[in-house]
């Protein structure tokens, strides 16, 4: 019970939940992304077989099947790809503006809020109508835990905390409107 309860405390009380995290354990942190991800995969696929059977019947309810089994599988793995490439480069930009915290805590810290989000996500996903723009928000309140892991983890105070992903997403957005401004140069040059 005490594992639902650290996604509880991160997400309800979640300073006091990163206050208390003292000894990072990356396996421990690894099993919570790993179970997230499986129920988040669990969640998926059983709305691909109702949503398959309903649209083709028998056939759609088998491949709706096939198609959630490789989501239970391909979710977890994903979440550990995605934990493990974002932390390390988050940790780059917060040593950079002087980051105090190691790898453990620092990744650890960003496993327990990934872990919840996830599987809320998936949640609010399948919600009609309404589920994109929850999606959007348990998001924003996803940076808004980050913020926190950065601040905790490294000894920031909250703008240094922030600007931690802040920067490598202000890199990422200019490169995809440079590279979309490119193509279109391209696209409106060869019509001419």
């Amino acid at each position: 019970m005490a594992f639902f309860d650290m996604w509880k405390n991160v997400i309800m009380e979640p300073k006091k939940a990163y206050a208390q995290m003292k000894k990072p354990d990356l396996s421990q942190a690894a099993i919570h992304l790993v179970v997230a991800g499986v129920i988040s995969g669990v969640i998926a696929a059983i709305v691909a077989v109702i949503g398959g059977g309903a649209q083709m019947g028998a056939i759609g309810a088998v491949l709706g099947g096939a198609f959630g089994f490789l989501v239970i599988v391909t979710v977890p793995i994903m979440l550990l790809i995605g934990w493990v490439i974002g932390s390390v480069i988050l940790l780059i930009f917060a040593k950079l503006l002087g980051g105090k915290g190691d790898f453990g805590r620092h990744s650890y810290m960003i496993a327990m809020y990934i872990a919840p989000l996830a599987v809320i996500s998936t949640i609010v996903g399948i919600i009609p109508i309404a589920g994109g723009l929850l999606s959007a928000l348990v998001s924003l309140y996803g940076l808004y835990l980050l913020t926190l892991a950065m601040m905790y983890a490294h000894g920031f105070d909250m703008v240094k905390a922030a600007l931690v992903w802040i920067i490598p997403a202000a890199i990422v957005a200019l490169i995809l409107m440079l590279t979309g401004a490119a193509f279109l140069g391209g696209f409106v040059g060869s019509l001419y």
